[in-house]
């Protein structure tokens, strides 16, 4: 039997909240995640290579292991979007790229702060590679990344709206 439900159950995302020991050893109650406020334990470096996986929360999306053995973000479609909280830009990133695999024209991400309407740092085209397993580096210029924000991941396509690309990783510079 299949039930449907309105709320949203798959966590991509790990949360962990202190635990407190009573004196006869017993650990005390931690409340449901919904009902405990987390704070991230420090801001994402975006200077490194990141994982495209790596998000707080992502709407539509799956990831997927590819035949070459890495893990991707797949099922990308118009108008969907990926949030990367707390990442520290620090005096400012001036270029951003991302390694994708494209069979479709007409697809880009729009990069941008705080919420999918909130300023916009950049816009990179994800051009065709050829196949859907065959990946390349796409950059853009950044303006307006400095300190620290949520990042977001709008994806939008101007031709095909489902299945506009696979995203390996990306790295600010």
């Amino acid at each position: 039997m299949h039930l449907e439900t309105f709320k949203h159950h798959e966590r991509r995302s790990t949360s962990v909240a202190k635990m407190h020991y009573n004196p006869d050893g017993t650990i005390q109650e931690v409340p449901y995640w919904a009902e405990n406020v987390l704070e991230q334990i420090e801001p994402l470096n975006p200077y490194r290579r990141v994982e495209a996986e790596t998000m707080a929360w992502g709407y539509g999306l799956k990831t997927e292991r590819m035949p070459d053995g890495r893990m991707c973000v797949t099922h990308i479609d118009d108008n969907e979007s990926l949030c990367v909280q707390g990442v520290d830009f620090g005096e400012g990133a001036r270029e951003f790229s991302v390694t994708a695999a494209c069979n479709v024209e007409g697809g880009y991400i729009e990069l941008r702060l705080d919420s999918t309407t909130g300023p916009l740092i950049g816009k990179v085209e994800i051009t065709r590679t050829g196949a859907m397993d065959k990946f390349k580096t796409i950059s853009c210029p950044i303006e307006g990344a400095r300190g620290v924000h949520d990042l977001y991941f709008c994806f939008k396509s101007t031709a095909q709206k489902n299945n506009l690309f696979f995203l390996d990783y990306w790295e600010f510079k």
